[in-house]
């Protein structure tokens, strides 16, 4: 099995050694987006719906799973996000554009180019980050927030956000989204510059 995967150095080659549970390649430090194809992805049962780039809005929310710590562990975690999204919520794909792990890799959903399903009302002109875990009391690991600077880097770089994007947590803008609030997820990004304080009253 070989995949390819941009990074901030470029392209890079792995094979199947990568998949190993004690072989976390990004760990935070580089960008490393494993694409659909290594996560074992469902095709989506309808074509995705174009989304026009540049996006102002990040949307940053937990998956409401249990946490990942390694490659092994998070694809699993993954592929069972991708299962419930179709097959009990009756979603076409996984809902989320990106996914990132505790073990500071990115996890390739509905990407930059598509709509997600991510929060009623602003799917179409946001990228939504979905970070593996709850964060009701437990912080984000030093390699989620390390990969999330690479992976804003790199989508304006690509012309995906704009310069200016504003990054928002999903229940600020609509507190009837999740029934946890994920205080610690969205604690992380204060002092961020591109954070918004908005919340929807």
């Amino acid at each position: 099995l070989l995949f390819f995967t941009e990074g901030r150095s470029g392209f890079f080659k792995e094979n199947k050694k990568s998949m190993q549970a004690d072989d976390n390649v990004g760990g935070g430090k580089i960008l490393r987006i494993v694409p659909r194809d290594a996560w074992l992805a469902q095709p989506p049962s309808s074509d995705p719906l174009p989304l026009v780039t540049p996006v102002k809005k990040v949307i940053v929310l937990p998956t409401r799973t249990d946490d990942c710590e390694t490659q092994a562990m998070c694809v699993y975690r993954v592929r069972m996000t991708q299962t419930l999204n179709i097959e009990s919520q009756n979603h076409d794909d996984i809902i989320y554009n990106f996914l990132i792990g505790g073990d500071g890799n990115v996890y390739e959903g509905r990407g930059w180019d598509a709509i997600g399903a991510h929060l009623r009302g602003f799917n179409s002109d946001s990228i939504s980050f979905a970070y593996i875990g709850t964060f009701k009391k437990q912080k984000p690991s030093e390699k989620q927030m390390d990969v999330t600077k690479l992976l804003l880097a790199e989508g304006v770089r690509l012309g995906k956000l704009s310069q200016d994007y504003k990054i928002y947590g999903a229940y600020m803008l609509d507190p009837t989204s999740t029934d946890v609030q994920s205080d610690e997820l969205y604690n992380s990004f204060k002092g961020w510059p591109h954070w918004s304080e908005y919340v929807a009253q």
